[in-house]
């Protein structure tokens, strides 16, 4: 996910994401993809969609 984000191929990269946590759901790897998907928004300055995932990412902490 990281390598086709940092090669700007953020739609597929996105589309990982959520291959991962769909295959992982209520694992550690889904919270892990969702950190991911996280950085990849604020790479393409979606600041909205980063701040939601990142609101999601900290009910795993609780």
């Amino acid at each position: 996910m990281d390598i086709q984000r940092d090669i700007g191929a953020t739609t597929d990269a996105l589309k990982w994401t959520q291959k991962t946590r769909e295959a992982f759901k209520g694992e550690l790897p889904e919270a892990i993809a969702l950190f991911a998907q996280s950085r990849i928004r604020v790479a393409e300055n979606n600041w909205t969609d980063a701040l939601n995932d990142l609101n999601e990412l900290q009910k795993w902490l609780t």
